[in-house]
């Protein structure tokens, strides 16, 4: 039997075994309807969702899993009801989603209740979006991609700050108790290029997941978004509303605690009452000018005046929000402190301690990002950051 290949915009073959002339299903990797041809044999090309909608009723693909699935073949669903992935496409392309939204009722809320291929994880997803601190802490687990950030990012980072660094801190000890301290020193460097090296690409790509998890809980969503491309352009695409976020946000937000480190010479260990007074003080600015950098339809939103702005339009619902995010981060910071004073009488014990210590650090990010989303989400039509045709911040495929 003949099989169909259908070629996608986006470069993905797709086989279809089967499937007659004029059947729609989906392409597995970016969402586009994609149609049989004519003729066998020839590119399909992408629809848009209203095309697919109008023109395929109730047709289908082929369904059977062992014939669709075969040797590098792909299950193609049926087009009746468009997956979650190619849905946010199509919101992205027309008017937002975030305006259409009614201000309550969860009802109008449920939109997005379909499981998305990502959405694997240990717990099924939610019909609407979170409405509980306990629900976005268990967020993580509604997806692999998630529980894979937390597992591989948490052992890369407990890799390059804790082992890399104890590791050259005793060859340096062992080496000027030998008298080599030049030796010692090019050890250390051979061993802590590639760290160096790599890090920075480690936090890039955290940076840009924590973003997704940010704007896809903002779009309603209840699974974890898929992860970047690990290639040039998942890495270094869409960063530039952190640096509007650190320049605008961080650095205004956490000003007076640098004015005291830097000119009163303020030591934050020394003195953890204040350093949690000030950041405090910051705190609500900080994230209500992470939330603009990204969700915003305006690039440079996230000015002092418009966050300003922007809080006094939250009035008293911001507080919920921040209560929640300060508390998982409070516990991600007690927890590391907890791990370091074990560092001077249980070394090994630090040492092991540490790995989960990262793990909940990527966790408790992930947590924080779902709860600032959420509440854009539930808020949308008092803040209105976005008019009746929306250019996200972010132009990523969630």
């Amino acid at each position: 039997m003949s099989v169909t290949i259908l070629v996608c915009a986006c470069g993905k073959r797709v086989r279809a075994p089967g499937a007659r002339p004029g059947r729609v299903g989906r392409c597995p990797v970016c969402g586009r309807s994609l149609e049989a041809p004519a003729a066998t044999g020839l590119s399909a090309q992408p629809k848009t969702g209203v095309e697919a909608e109008a023109g395929t009723g109730k047709e289908q693909l082929a369904t059977n899993t062992q014939n669709s699935t075969g040797a590098g073949g792909y299950l193609l669903e049926p087009a009746e009801r468009p997956p979650v992935g190619q849905a946010r496409k199509q919101r992205r392309v027309s008017s937002s989603p975030l305006a259409r939204a009614p201000a309550g009722g969860a009802e109008s809320a449920s939109r997005n209740v379909d499981r998305t291929p990502m959405a694997d994880g240990f717990l099924a997803p939610l019909a609407v979006s979170d409405t509980s601190v306990w629900a976005s802490i268990l967020y993580p687990l509604r997806g692999a991609e998630a529980l894979a950030m937390v597992a591989i990012m948490g052992a890369i980072f407990w890799a390059f700050t804790i082992l890399v660094p104890e590791y050259c801190l005793g060859v340096w000890d062992d080496a000027n108790a030998l008298g080599a301290p030049s030796m010692g020193m090019l050890v250390i460097l051979i061993s802590a290029l590639p760290a160096l090296l790599l890090f920075p690409l480690a936090l890039v790509y955290t940076l840009q997941y924590l973003g997704r998890v940010l704007v896809s809980s903002a779009m309603g969503e209840t699974v974890p978004p898929r992860t970047p491309d690990r290639n040039f352009e998942g890495l270094f695409s869409g960063l530039y509303p952190w640096f509007i976020w650190l320049v605008f946000g961080a650095a205004v937000g956490f000003l007076p605690l640098l004015l005291s480190v830097f000119f009163t010479g303020f030591a934050i260990l020394g003195d953890p009452v204040r350093a949690a007074s000030l950041t405090m003080l910051g705190l609500p600015y900080v994230l209500v000018a992470l939330m603009m950098s990204f969700l915003h339809e305006q690039t440079m939103a996230a000015t002092p005046m418009g966050v300003i702005g922007a809080l006094l339009r939250h009035g008293g619902s911001f507080l919920l929000a921040m209560i929640r995010a300060t508390a998982v981060l409070g516990l991600a910071a007690m927890i590391f402190i907890v791990v370091l004073s074990m560092r001077t009488g249980h070394f090994w014990v630090y040492i092991v301690a540490a790995l989960g210590c990262w793990a909940v650090t990527i966790w408790t990010s992930i947590v924080v990002m779902r709860i600032m989303g959420v509440h854009y989400f539930w808020h949308q039509d008092r803040l209105k950051w976005h008019g009746e045709k929306s250019r996200w911040g972010v132009a990523w495929r969630l």
